[in-house]
């Protein structure tokens, strides 16, 4: 009995020392103890106009005290805006562990085109702080995020377009048309696959709108003067349409505008191409084999040419560039079915002998690839 006693009252001791180091692990949240970042007035200007030409230029220096969320824990710090007097509907501009945040025009003007006002208008927003714990989207469970003191600013919004429209012989010249849409693939870049037809006997004529209905925001060909591939020319009198010099079909289009004031245009065909050793690696050559679909099935295409022992090449989707769909896989010793290919993968190497007509087949469905 001594014996179970003293087992007892030293297993009583042990759990009382753990449970209390447990207890002085532990996060403990007192909401009681919380405060809010206290925001500083950051605004200088009666009014802000963002316009395409001072997107780059910095907007203001926000700064705010350290807030206290009750626990012991990082905070992170979002620095939001609204419609003023709406503070459930917001954007964030930046988010930081720091104390300041410099925030450009461009940052800002991005985070109100999120809050879908008309561009150009004056209009009264609020600005503030929120200190929270974790990720803004997935916060850490318990802990209250909260929200700054808030100051009103008026601004009028540059509108930033997500995608851009080509309006042209093609669509009928109708300014609403999303059907030849590129999307914005970056900041700064506008691409999309469209098959452009001849206008008739004539080459496809078009613009390009930046908004949808608005043949104000146009891009003519001065836009691109100097700035766009080949196959692009202006029109004919007086008119500044664009003219696409070349024949129907498929084609990518790609237009940079990292200098809103030369934007580049490119219109490169669409399809898949082999490229190689055998014209120095060319990607950008007419000449380069290009496969055609069967009549049995469009998702089995085919071309015939030699093959040469020592060879490697290989295929491209867009004549002209490397960034949009290249496939390769390895070593080609002979025939061949069913080679899977790989995006971004090595080059082929035939190693067999030389063959005057060789036929490729390529399944686009299933991206298999046979050499006969």
């Amino acid at each position: 009995m001594k014996f179970n006693k003293l087992y007892i009252s030293t297993l009583s001791v042990i759990l009382m020392a753990f449970m209390s180091c447990e207890t002085q692990d532990k996060t403990v949240y007192h909401p009681s103890n919380a405060t809010a970042p206290v925001l500083e007035d950051p605004i200088t200007k009666t009014e802000y106009i963002f316009t395409e030409d001072n997107l780059q230029e910095e907007w203001e220096v926000v700064s705010w005290s350290e807030a206290n969320l009750g626990v012991t824990a990082a905070t992170q710090y979002a620095v939001q805006v609204a419609l003023q007097g709406d503070s459930a509907n917001v954007a964030t501009i930046v988010e930081t562990t720091n104390l300041t945040a410099n925030i450009t025009n461009e940052e800002i003007n991005k985070a109100l085109n999120e809050l879908a006002v008309s561009p150009g208008n004056v209009t009264d927003f609020d600005i503030r702080v929120k200190a929270f714990a974790g990720k803004l989207e997935t916060p850490v469970e318990g802990i209250q995020a909260i929200p700054s003191n808030h100051f009103g600013f008026a601004a009028a919004v540059f509108a930033q377009a997500s995608e851009v429209f080509l309006v042209g012989s093609f669509s009928g010249w109708n300014p609403e048309s999303t059907d030849f849409a590129l999307e914005k693939t970056s900041d700064i870049k506008f691409t999309g696959i469209h098959y452009i037809k001849k206008d008739g006997e004539n080459n496809a004529v078009f613009k390009v709108l930046e908004f949808l209905g608005d043949w104000g925001s146009e891009w003519n060909y001065s836009a691109f003067e100097g700035r766009h591939s080949s196959n692009i020319q202006k029109d004919e009198g007086e008119s500044s349409n664009i003219v696409l010099n070349d024949e129907a079909r498929n084609y990518h289009f790609e237009i940079d505008a990292t200098d809103p004031e030369k934007k580049t245009l490119q219109v490169r065909k669409y399809g898949i191409f082999k490229v190689g050793s055998e014209n120095g690696w060319n990607n950008a050559d007419e000449t380069n084999m290009e496969f055609i679909p069967t009549a049995e099935d469009e998702k089995v295409l085919v071309y015939t040419g030699p093959l040469k022992s020592g060879e490697e090449f290989k295929f491209v989707n867009v004549l002209g560039s490397w960034d949009y769909g290249n496939y390769g896989f390895n070593e080609i010793s002979a025939a061949a079915s069913s080679i899977k290919l790989e995006e971004k993968g090595g080059n082929f190497t035939y190693t067999g002998a030389d063959v005057a007509t060789a036929t490729f087949t390529l399944n686009i469905e299933t991206m298999t690839l046979s050499v006969e």
